[in-house]
């Protein structure tokens, strides 16, 4: 078998391809764009350090730092669970390359290999993958269409600067200035740099639309012991209504394996933590602020002590006229990916997705 030379295929195709050696073939109908083929995103499917080093402008120097890709990484997750296979919205998951796409990437004991049969046999060998990306892009898409969120440069402006100054509290201002410096940026046009971005762009969607559900639907806020013996918990119960909840978990000692302060948690009643079990998430939400639980069985064996700290009523107002709250409460507190995929995850729950000839 012979090989063509990579270094003899375009630079945009060429990137992406030395930088998938690391988890195997492509898969998915690619549309390079000559500035970093973000398109390509979703395909990526979870495989960060490839996608982030080529997503970054195509450097391959593996375990060298990017502040670029530093900073981005952790977009990259939530952006690719929303990034659409192909630059037309409504491209089915299982469409063909486009005609005439027949650029050879590899000759077989002489014969060509062209892109239009790398495509066609990986969108066989991972179809059902490639049908379920398209299919949690869209129900997302068709969320972010139904409430009109768009970003301004202003928005993007201001989310960049709070990105910036997180990085530079977890990791100092001197780490962040020889990153910038290795990377050939300053601090103004590496901000340029993601306030262009669009996997930034659609992150801040995927916040604002997280953000906004929220709001929609209420939230309450909570203060968590969790007892390994339930006898714990029933002392710490009777001290909490005697002198307080606070006073009662300050002489608590917490005790590695059987108790434990969690710290606050803030959800949605259809995602609340997953050790709680429903009846008890029903409970939470009719306390009020103030209020204080029984002791509860957890699903993981553990029992627990909840406060209610917050709550904010159902306000399923239009999001321009809450633009500006759930823009705030973003720059205050950002979403963890592991929260923006929970909530993609429940989007995609609610909706009506039918699968018709699947397979696997």
């Amino acid at each position: 078998m012979k090989r063509a030379d990579e270094r003899a295929l375009p630079p945009r195709l060429a990137r992406p391809k030395k930088a998938s050696r690391g988890w195997g073939f492509f898969a998915g109908d690619f549309e390079w764009d000559e500035d970093g083929a973000e398109s390509a995103a979703a395909w990526f499917g979870g495989k960060t350090e490839p996608a982030s080093r080529f997503l970054g402008g195509g450097t391959e120097r593996v375990g060298e730092s990017s502040v670029a890709m530093c900073l981005l990484s952790a977009l990259f997750l939530a952006a690719a669970a929303c990034s659409p296979p192909s630059r037309r919205d409504d491209a089915p998951a299982t469409e063909r390359p486009r005609a005439g796409d027949d650029r050879i990437v590899a000759f077989v004991d002489g014969a060509p290999v062209t892109w239009r049969a790398v495509a066609d046999r990986a969108m066989n060998l991972e179809l059902r993958r490639n049908i379920d990306l398209y299919v949690r892009w869209k129900v997302i898409e068709d969320r972010r269409r139904n409430l009109g969120i768009e970003n301004t440069p202003e928005e993007l402006g201001r989310r960049a600067d709070a990105m910036i100054a997180q990085y530079k509290k977890s990791q100092g201002e001197e780490v962040f200035r020889r990153q910038l410096e290795a990377e050939g940026y300053t601090e103004a046009s590496y901000r340029d740099f993601v306030v262009k971005n669009r996997l930034f762009a659609e992150k801040l969607t995927l916040e604002k639309m997280v953000r906004y559900s929220y709001f929609a639907e209420g939230w309450v806020e909570t203060d968590r012991m969790l007892f390994a013996d339930p006898e714990d918990g029933k002392s710490f119960l009777a001290r909490a209504k005697e002198k307080g909840y606070d006073k009662a978990a300050e002489e608590t000692k917490e005790a590695r394996g059987r108790v434990t302060r969690r710290p606050r948690e803030i959800f949605l009643r259809d995602l609340a933590p997953a050790d709680l079990p429903p009846a008890t998430v029903e409970r939470i939400f009719s306390l009020p602020v103030g209020g204080l639980s029984d002791l509860e069985q957890g699903r993981t064996g553990a029992s627990c002590i909840i406060l209610v700290r917050k709550r904010q009523t159902p306000r399923p107002d239009p999001y321009d006229s809450l633009r500006e709250p759930v823009l705030q409460w973003i720059l205050e507190e950002p979403l963890s990916d592991a929260e923006l995929a929970a909530w993609i995850d429940l989007q995609v729950k609610r909706s009506r997705v039918e699968y018709s000839d699947r397979r696997d």
